[in-house]
């Protein structure tokens, strides 16, 4: 059963407790007990408390985890943050990540890094662990929501690719203290492949990827037609993770935009994975120079026409941003919109 998740669980995230920062309450997740794996080799360094040191290699691209258990049972819902103090080598250029995954009975929620891990000694890093995520093989009968305690945590290192090296998780302390960005999170705007569209089927619209000044600097055209009279859209958009939002603040979007006639501005949504939509207000408008601008969260509403059972943007469950045009054209025409940078701020 625990090989078969090693291989399913792939995509866990990281978790830890204790005290970090002034006035936040913490718990220390210890012992953390070595758990078999599958697909690579492992060896202990060191068993010395609290945690063991280890070597690891693996070949090939699937990603493995190398976990860690510390049977305490725990309810999560006074902690919002994983900080966690390592050593960590790697030999070869696959990436590394941090796993939380939290179990009751045979199901499994888990959260992962957001980022790949720094490499070096005495390094820490802090993750989300808000909006922990099923995994795809819990008992389909169960509720929606998560358990209000955990019988075991899981504390791991995900690799992606050929790795091999060293890991040691000094420590490991979930925080009550709210998970906060340090960088900016960059969409990749410019991979026109990366972008999927929807439109009404009166619209005619075509995407493409043009040099925009004498520096060679690029930018992702939409180019549509709007019919006279009709309401239209068309909803370019980018997708990624659920939970990678937590810690952030703001959306950014460096674009130029001449819209048909009748069309007052931009429609900037955030999906969240169950559908709902929640746009910016207000839009930002039609600018024949390039504009960069920033939208804090707090500026986006629930569209009209979606249903969202909590009715708020909650950041760990938004996977889509759409970069979009709707509205009633008083002449037909075309419109363009063209997208140099996409990105979400701390």
């Amino acid at each position: 059963m625990r090989d078969a998740f090693l291989v399913l669980s792939l995509c866990v995230a990281s978790m830890g407790w204790g005290l970090q920062g002034t006035g936040s309450a913490a718990k220390e997740l210890s012992p953390l007990r070595p758990l078999p794996v599958s697909g690579m080799e492992v060896k202990l360094i060191s068993e010395s408390a609290p945690n063991p040191q280890m070597r690891f290699a693996k070949d090939g691209p699937e990603r493995r985890l190398l976990p860690m258990e510390c049977s305490v049972p725990i309810g999560l819902a006074p902690f919002r943050s994983l900080w966690a103090q390592y050593d960590l080598s790697l030999e070869n250029e696959g990436k590394s990540y941090l796993v939380f995954s939290a179990w009751s009975g045979s199901n499994m929620w888990y959260q992962m890094g957001p980022r790949p891990l720094v490499t070096g000694r005495d390094q820490s890093v802090r993750i989300p662990i808000e909006g922990l995520r099923p995994a795809q093989f819990n008992d389909s009968t169960l509720e929606e929501g998560i358990p209000a305690s955990f019988e075991r945590v899981w504390v791991g290192l995900v690799l992606e690719g050929e790795n091999s090296g060293s890991w040691w998780l000094r420590s490991a302390k979930l925080e009550s203290a709210a998970y906060r960005a340090e960088r900016p999170f960059d969409l990749p705007g410019l991979a026109i492949e990366r972008w999927q569209v929807g439109k009404d089927p009166l619209v005619h619209f075509e995407m493409s990827k043009k040099t925009v000044d004498a520096n060679g600097k690029e930018a992702v055209h939409f180019d549509f037609v709007f019919p006279r009279g009709k309401h239209m859209y068309v909803t370019p958009w980018l997708s990624f993770s659920p939970g990678q939002l937590v810690g952030y603040a703001s959306f950014s979007l460096t674009y130029q935009a001449s819209l048909p006639k009748g069309i007052e501005g931009l429609l900037i949504m955030l999906g969240e994975r169950n559908g709902c939509q929640y746009y910016a207000d207000p839009a930002p408008r039609e600018c024949g120079e390039w504009r960069t601008v920033n939208i804090p969260f707090s500026a986006f509403r629930l569209g009209a026409w979606s249903r969202d059972p909590n009715e708020r943007l909650d950041l760990s469950e938004v996977n889509k941003v759409y970069v979009a045009c709707h509205g009633i054209a008083t002449e037909e025409g075309q419109g363009t919109i063209r997208v140099r940078e996409v990105l979400f701020l701390p």
